[in-house]
């Protein structure tokens, strides 16, 4: 076709998209995405459980089905005849399972996801092991503490308890004088620290 105009019929519209006329394959593109995205959609909702964020997965689905369409020369495209009914149908059937597919690959993606963070997370073996650790260290740097400097050291060192809190719980006068006793206790066990790192 030597001429701009776009074909009306279904029939020439995909015989002149065919024939590799640009404008005739934008007009297909154009009449044609809107019923797909209706399938396509519906699958996605349906599939996704929510209306909401399946822009980008529309989207995605919809460029898989016009490039599966046209895929080795249009091979899809040329099976379609006006035979075989009304173009948007057939078309529709692959925005559908388009949009399967975008479904399969993005939880695929997501459980590799959820398996690599699994993996960077410490086994439970290993996690046990450096609670123990931790436990043992503690009680080398504890160790001939007063039980009241050793039970305040870790409410506010290890737990977070505030200073209010810590002067209402082992009587220190103020939250001031919480303050100075956990700065003469920080020094103390950053010296102990140091010792057992020799």
């Amino acid at each position: 076709m030597m001429n701009d105009q776009v074909p009306t019929s279904e029939e020439e519209l995909v015989r002149a998209t065919l024939s590799r006329e640009a404008a005739a394959g934008r007009e297909l593109v154009m009449r044609m995405s809107p019923f797909m995205e209706r399938a396509a959609a519906s699958v996605l909702v349906r599939s996704w459980g929510r209306p909401s964020g399946i822009e980008d997965l529309l989207e995605e689905a919809i460029q898989e089905a016009w490039s599966v369409l046209f895929r080795e020369d249009a091979a899809q495209l040329r099976r379609w005849s006006p035979d075989t009914g009304p173009l948007a149908p057939y078309l529709k059937q692959f925005a559908r399972n388009s949009a399967l597919n975008v479904l399969s690959k993005r939880r695929r993606r997501s459980q590799r996801e959820a398996d690599d963070v699994a993996e960077e997370r410490p086994a439970p073996q290993t996690s046990a092991e450096t609670r123990v650790e931790h436990l043992q260290l503690a009680e080398r740097l504890f160790d001939g503490l007063s039980e009241r400097d050793m039970l305040a050291a870790v409410a506010y060192f290890v737990e977070g308890s505030t200073a209010d809190e810590l002067a209402e719980r082992f009587g220190f006068t103020s939250g001031h004088a919480v303050h100075q006793w956990a700065l003469r206790m920080r020094q103390k066990l950053r010296r102990r620290l140091e010792k057992l790192d020799d």
